[in-house]
């Protein structure tokens, strides 16, 4: 046996191969085996779950007529597959779908049966273990939200490997960042979010579903803010608010330390339509109706019997709140009407009628605020806002009918108390008031 020099090659393109290889009567220390022109004899090959494996088994021996063979227990080979030295090579292909370690021998028998061993790592995301949250359900976890910290996924391969072990890019993942390397991602904690993490090696994945709870820091009490449409010009003097409750905007927010969502009031926005008509105001005319201007070359004289003489200007606007009375014919003033219409809403509407004998905001926020819903049901906070509705929308209904019973009761007729009427008569009292001074300085 003078041809006795065997050399096999494992050829896996993305698979893995490790081999022994002995051929002849004695072992050559020349023989090497090969991936892509790299010697793997002493480096498992490892290979995701489903790749396609190449397997070639070469002696060197081209001389030699006996057989070349495997010998494995990857279920792929089949161990009766062979070919003949003279032959140079056998191969087999197939999918690595069967994750585990792999012992693969190829040898020639006839020159030495030993031959070369190596091994085939067919790896796949076995489990996900989850640090910095609480299992919810299977493949769910929850945890508050904080600054700061973070939610840590980790991929589980089968067979174990460790991250230094594998070619780049060889876990994948979608949802989540990068974390310490590609067995792991994370989820940050700092905002409130809910996300899917999957981790994928090959035809294998694991997936898990991330929720952040939102966690608000120290409550502050709403005030409402006014928001009206104002018609200036209108074709008419009124104010009507809409339903107190329209414009509630609210969320909620989750506690750790009784497994509970609580409401949280984010504003109440009240709106509804002020229309001021416009007052006639000629400041230089003898006509009316008319705003006063007791100037020199304006619009009150002390003509007896005319509408502009300046007692019967004071005297149309003096009984605007007095019992029957309001607003005369022919001495008014634009300013009135809106002080009137803006003492119905800044006072009676945002001020009376929201508070402790209307509807009372505050005694609503507050009770608003104790409602909860567990989280042990609820793990999102949009299921938390399905299960709260109903409760937070009978407590605002009550809220609603008290501001709207307030707001009726409220005097609005001249002459009996009622504050619109008074805000107006304070401007006309300022136009009496410059009617008089002028008539001294005339002496009239």
């Amino acid at each position: 046996m003078n041809k006795e020099n065997c050399a096999l090659v494992g050829v896996l393109g993305t698979a893995m191969l490790s081999i022994v290889l002995t051929c002849g009567m004695t072992a050559h220390a020349a023989v090497d085996i090969k991936e892509n022109g790299t010697s793997i004899i002493t480096t498992a090959k490892i290979v995701p779950l489903g790749a396609n494996v190449s397997l070639t088994a070469v002696c060197s021996d081209h001389d030699g007529d006996g057989p070349l063979v495997w010998t494995s227990t990857w279920e792929f080979l089949d161990n009766s597959t062979q070919g003949r030295c003279n032959q140079h090579s056998i191969t087999s292909t197939g999918v690595a779908n069967t994750a585990g370690t792999w012992t693969i021998t190829a040898s020639c028998p006839d020159h030495a049966p030993t031959g070369v061993t190596g091994t085939l790592k067919i790896e796949e995301v076995s489990s996900l273990t989850i640090a910095g949250a609480t299992e919810w359900a299977t493949d769910i976890y929850a945890t508050p939200q904080q600054a700061g910290q973070n939610v840590t996924i980790t991929a589980v391969l089968n067979p174990t490997a460790s991250a230094g072990d594998l070619p780049a890019n060889f876990v994948t993942w979608s949802g989540g960042i990068a974390g310490a390397d590609q067995l792991q991602r994370v989820v940050s904690r700092t905002t409130p979010t809910d996300v899917t993490v999957t981790a994928t090696c090959g035809t294998s994945s694991q997936s898990v579903r991330i929720v952040v709870r939102r966690v608000d820091g120290a409550n502050a009490v709403v005030t409402p803010t006014s928001s009206p449409t104002i018609n200036n010009p209108g074709p008419a003097n009124n104010c009507t608010p809409d339903d107190p409750d329209d414009h509630v905007v609210w969320h909620t927010t989750y506690n750790s330390a009784d497994d509970n969502w609580y409401v949280r009031v984010d504003s109440l926005t009240l709106t509804g339509t002020i229309n001021i008509n416009p007052w006639p105001s000629q400041p230089s005319s003898m006509v009316v109706p008319n705003t006063a201007n007791p100037v020199d070359g304006g619009n009150i004289n002390n003509v007896v019997g005319s509408n502009n003489r300046w007692s019967y200007a004071q005297s149309d606007m003096g009984d605007y709140d007095s019992p029957g009375a309001g607003r005369g014919p022919h001495w008014h003033s634009t300013s009135a009407s809106s002080a009137h219409e803006m003492y119905h809403w800044n006072t009676e509407w945002m001020n009376i009628s929201m508070g402790p004998t209307g509807g009372d905001w505050a005694d609503t926020e507050s009770d608003l605020e104790l409602l909860t819903v567990s989280g042990a049901s609820n793990l999102t906070e949009a299921n938390a806002i399905a299960s709260l509705t109903s409760a937070v929308n009978t407590r605002l209904a009550t809220f609603r009918s008290a501001a709207w019973t307030c707001w009726a009761a409220l005097p609005g007729e001249p002459g009996t108390g009622a504050g619109a009427y008074a805000a107006g008569m304070a401007v006309l009292n300022g136009l009496i008031t410059n009617i008089e001074t002028y008539r001294l300085s005339k002496s009239w």
